[in-house]
């Protein structure tokens, strides 16, 4: 999809087909849909779930209609869609655009789940350029991992600045951590946590090493605190300020198929002006090597981030030939029809990931 000024344009490649038209949206159209929509998209200030505003679907439903009914036809049946928005476009999910047209808004959390979500139709990966398919694919020298698994998480933050003690501890990321390297068929040694996980550490480990390399702790968008003018993680700190930033990444020298970013707003801009989604720590990882990434549009309730990551690692560990879209898409389903938890039907909780780069492979193999 490319949006100019006063329209659009979309285009779609199948294996026996192309397609090119027209569509009735601009820029400063979709900027303004996308915002109305990710305004219920976020879990911060609220007292529970059943208090998140409903999603307006009709709305969301309208935005799926002008960006691909005129090829609706082409894009039948297809079950796994490589994308690439823009503008605005970067920063919505596809997962949450409903592919029928709704006839109410759901009127709690857990009606949701009747919402017949994209999510429910086919399984998205999302591409920052066209361009980006073949360096992943085609360019790009061959992969140098050597090891199913590297995960850092469970910052020790309760004696750290007041910024980032503020944060608070996020001792479920180490469940999360093992139950993925468990599922991967890794050692307890591929696991650092607490004061394991630095970024001093980070950078002295082989990172060129894992096929999966896995980050679950805060994520920080630029001007989050003072100081602060790119994304980050927060890692424990080690006679510094404990944040590996954009930046930083992009120096290192990662081998991995999937980089996961199980934190929030890890797939946001750079903190530039009129900078793009996935222009910050995303931009960074691919820079680095990863030839997949996970990563976040909003803040992420831990549980639900549990679940969805953990889920995604079992699914691939049930079915090793499974790709990675279809493991992430059953992670996700599972979530929105948590049969102990109706209220994750809301997508704020199940929708807040997204692939970006290479999603056909096998997340274990």
């Amino acid at each position: 999809v490319v949006l100019a000024e006063r329209e659009g344009f979309v285009w779609v490649v199948r294996g026996d087909a192309a397609r090119f038209a027209r569509i009735e949206l601009d820029a400063d159209g979709a900027e303004s849909r996308v915002r109305e929509l990710r305004a219920a998209l976020s879990p911060q200030g609220l007292a529970s779930l059943d208090a998140a505003p409903p999603f307006p679907a009709r709305r969301a439903h309208e935005l799926y209609r002008l960006l691909f009914g005129p090829v609706e036809d082409t894009l039948a049946g297809a079950t796994r869609w490589l994308w690439v928005p823009d503008a605005a476009l970067q920063s919505l999910p596809l997962a949450v655009l409903p592919v029928a047209a709704v006839d109410a808004d759901p009127a709690t959390a857990a009606a949701h789940r009747d919402v017949p979500w994209f999510a429910r139709r086919a399984s998205d990966v999302t591409l920052p350029g066209v361009a980006s398919l073949a360096s992943l694919r085609g360019a790009r020298p061959a992969s140098t991992a050597r090891t199913a698994y590297l995960g850092f998480g469970d910052p020790a933050l309760a004696d750290a600045s007041a910024a980032l003690a503020a944060f608070g501890e996020l001792p479920e990321t180490a469940a999360e951590l093992a139950r993925v390297a468990s599922a991967l068929h890794a050692g307890p040694d591929s696991v650092r946590v607490r004061r394991e996980a630095t970024p001093k550490r980070v950078r002295a480990s082989d990172l060129s090493s894992p096929r999966v390399l896995h980050f679950a702790t805060h994520g920080l968008m630029a001007g989050e605190f003072t100081g602060l003018d790119e994304p980050a993680l927060v890692l424990t700190p080690e006679g510094d300020d404990g944040l590996l930033t954009a930046s930083a990444v992009a120096a290192l020298p990662v081998g991995a198929d999937l980089v996961i970013l199980s934190a929030c707003n890890t797939a946001a801009a750079d903190g530039t002006p009129g900078a793009e989604g996935l222009s910050g720590l995303a931009r960074a990882f691919l820079y680095a090597g990863a030839r997949g990434l996970l990563v976040s549009h909003w803040a992420v309730l831990s549980e639900a981030a549990v679940r969805i990551v953990a889920g995604m690692a079992d699914a691939a560990a049930a079915a090793p030939a499974l790709p990675r879209d279809a493991a992430f898409r059953q992670a996700m389903l599972a979530v929105m029809d948590a049969p102990d938890q109706p209220a994750f039907a809301h997508p704020l909780v199940w929708a807040p990931f997204v692939l970006v780069g290479e999603g056909a492979a096998p997340l274990a193999r």
